[in-house]
């Protein structure tokens, strides 16, 4: 349909694929319509169009030209309408699918564009626009494996064109194939040793994939081919400063500072390069002059709240972060920042509340939750007057504990709920029963805690001792939320509860080898001990017969008590404990969550184990003080 509302006609069916032969006049009217819509005027070309279309409503140009029109105008019903036309009468070019494609992709009707497509193809097996068209589909669909065969087509057809170079690589990097991108790339920069685009994907792919070496010299490699490609002294400079190549990068940074004046990213790149060769005076200036061109980025802030910290006035940049916090809410370096700093400055009521802060606008991240539990204790900590305060949480939740040791018959014993989860010594399956002892103000020192563990490979570890947990060889540090320390031998992922934003990971591997060494050890001899309570807690439903290989491996190590937690069926609702044997015990919850935690079914469930294991340390020591 025109602008003007008027119905473009529809050709009639027509024999063969010959078009009609229009006149002069059709030709002149095309011209007019054409200059039109090179000009953008498209209301002038549809009138044109409307008015030529009547007369000569079979000319496979006026057609086409009215479908571009449609087409580049935005209209994409009528321009889909208007190149169904065009393949009816216009049979023997490949323009009406190519197109066509081209506004279903727009549309996002990825289904609808592979099909015509495939259609056009089955007619023009070798028409470029066509495979081009067909690879961005796939593409568009995020179909990595299927877009990569095709920029592969395009490729082979398409012979003097480095189209299908970039986004064929960029497909098998996105599917994951990373080495197969970077040949590709290789082969294509053989073929256009100077092209840029491929240089900067090149030098791209190197820093998606961390490869920082080899992204130090492809930027450097684009930088000296193209000085004026601001993106190369940044991108350098990055890669340089990731290789602890302070000056170096400092070098580049102000060298593509001076270049182009008043960017920004790259004096930022230059401020953080000062702090970690800590010239603090230079830093702070620069951080200031970054801050101040781009106040857009926040760690163009968070770095000159850092400065002012480092030069002494940490109650500016406490203001300043609480600036940044308010404006930057979807950020969680900023939030992180805005907490530590509180942290630095040693006030734990403002920092849990900051951390609680943050939690609430990035729930996923379980570290901020953490993290605010870990202010709260160290305000009990710090602040004895306000104890009482601190401790209202827990008003209410003191247990009351029947026959316990130390008591005469009849006398109820009571316990607080930190002592309570004190008391027991967490083997996973996941973290969150550590989740449920830090909400209780627990916070014992475990290499399981926070660890995910399968009761068999579990069963396994302790069976050997926890040989080779901790040795560098057996570890790996990964990222999900947190950094995650990941034993390659048990399958063991622990959360570290430290943030990209904190160190990397080259810093941790060392330090968290020697932690998890130790609490090897720790947990080697608390299960030699047999002065806590062991609780395994199943994800998946568990028997009584598969839950005595783990028993068996915790019991070998001296009369310890074992409580695996797994959840209600018939017979056993939550909070109920059931005795399987001396020492063997199943508690049942009623839904697992380390979000969401059931506090007062642990709690049940907790208190109760424990009266248990409590009445049977006093039948074994009550024989013995008679004989004494």
């Amino acid at each position: 349909m025109a602008a003007d509302g008027t119905t473009i006609p529809k050709t009639t069916a027509r024999q063969g694929d010959q078009p009609i032969t229009a006149p002069a006049d059709a030709a002149t009217a095309l011209a007019i319509a054409e200059d039109h819509r090179r000009a953008r005027r498209f209301h002038d070309a549809e009138k044109t169009l409307v008015d030529a279309i009547r007369t000569f409503p079979d000319h496979p140009s006026l057609l086409t030209c009215a479908a571009w029109v449609a087409h580049q105008n935005g209209d994409h019903a009528e321009a889909l309408e208007r190149w169904a036309l065009v393949r009816v009468v216009v049979r023997t070019k490949p323009v009406g699918w190519s197109a066509a494609v081209q506004v279903h992709q727009k549309l996002g009707q990825h289904n609808a564009a592979d099909a015509l497509a495939m259609e056009g193809l089955d007619r023009f097996p070798a028409d470029a626009a066509l495979l081009v068209n067909h690879a961005w589909t796939a593409h568009h669909a995020r179909r990595w494996q299927a877009a990569a065969l095709r920029w592969q087509a395009v490729r082979e057809h398409v012979r003097d064109g480095k189209l299908g170079y970039v986004q064929g690589a960029n497909a098998l990097r996105e599917g994951g194939d990373v080495a197969g991108a970077d040949a590709l790339l290789g082969e294509a920069l053989r073929r256009f040793p100077d092209d840029g685009e491929l240089l900067t994907n090149a030098a791209s792919l190197a820093s998606q994939g961390q490869d920082w070496t080899q992204a130090w010299r492809r930027w450097r490699g684009v930088r000296v081919k193209f000085p004026d490609a601001r993106v190369a002294y940044l991108l350098e400079a990055r890669a340089l400063f990731r290789l602890k190549a302070f000056e170096e990068a400092e070098l580049v940074a102000l060298a593509g500072a001076k270049l182009f004046p008043g960017d920004g990213e790259l004096v930022l790149e230059a401020a953080r390069c000062a702090s970690r060769m800590k010239n603090h005076a230079t830093a702070l200036a620069r951080w200031e002059q970054a801050f101040n061109l781009v106040p857009h980025i926040p760690s163009a802030g968070i770095g000159y709240a850092e400065a002012l910290t480092r030069s002494g006035n940490g109650e500016r940049a406490d203001t300043l972060l609480a600036e940044l916090d308010a404006r930057f809410p979807a950020d969680a370096a900023t939030a992180i920042a805005f907490a530590r700093q509180a942290v630095d400055l040693g006030d734990w009521a403002a920092a849990e509340t900051r951390w609680r802060a943050g939690h609430r606008n990035h729930s996923g991240n379980r570290a901020f939750a953490a993290a605010a539990n870990d202010a709260a204790m160290r305000a009990l900590l710090h602040d004895k007057a306000d104890l009482a305060g601190m401790l209202g949480h827990f008003a209410g939740t003191n247990l009351t504990l029947v026959g316990t040791a130390g008591t005469k018959p009849g006398e109820a014993a009571e316990i607080e709920p930190r002592a309570l989860f004190m008391s027991f010594e967490s083997l996973g399956y996941n973290c969150e029963f550590g989740i449920v002892q830090r909400h209780f103000g627990a916070e014992p020192l475990s290499l399981l805690r926070w660890t995910a563990t399968e009761p068999d490979v579990l069963a396994d570890a302790l069976n050997n001792q926890l040989d080779g947990v901790g040795l560098p060889e057996n570890t790996r540090i990964v990222l999900d939320s947190d950094y995650r320390t990941k034993d390659t031998r048990y399958s063991m992922l622990m959360h570290t509860f430290i943030l990209p934003s904190q160190a990397t990971p080259e810093e941790l591997l060392p330090k968290f080898c020697k932690r998890l060494q130790y609490l090897r050890a720790k947990l080697l001899d608390d299960l030699r001990a047999a002065e806590k309570i062991f609780l395994y807690k199943a994800v998946e439903p568990i028997t009584d017969e598969q839950l005595m290989p783990l028993w068996q491996a915790v019991s070998a190590y001296g009369p310890n008590t074992l409580v695996v937690a797994r959840i209600a069926v018939p017979g056993h609702p939550p909070g109920s404990v059931r005795v399987v044997e001396p020492g063997l015990m199943v508690g049942y919850f009623d839904r697992t969550s380390t979000t969401d935690p059931s506090l007062e079914v642990w709690l049940e469930i907790c208190r109760r184990s424990h009266s248990i294991w409590q009445a049977s340390k006093a039948a074994v020591t009550a024989p013995l003080a008679a004989l004494a």
